[in-house]
């Protein structure tokens, strides 16, 4: 039972140790503006939604 657990702890690990390491080197390698355009876009939706109540209009 022990063996089982630490297996599979060890396997989840090794799988987030991948994905950080891929996530960090992807983020690193995009150009500052392609991150800052991407946050005003989530930041100018949040605020349409927040002035139409939480429904935007998709025309």
């Amino acid at each position: 039972m022990m063996r089982f657990l630490v297996d599979h702890l060890v396997l989840i690990a090794v799988f987030f140790a991948i994905v950080w390491f891929v996530v960090k080197h992807v983020v690193a390698d995009l150009p500052d503006d392609v991150l800052s355009q991407a946050y005003k876009r989530v930041k100018q939706k949040k605020l349409e939604e927040a002035e139409h109540g939480g429904v935007r209009d998709n025309r």
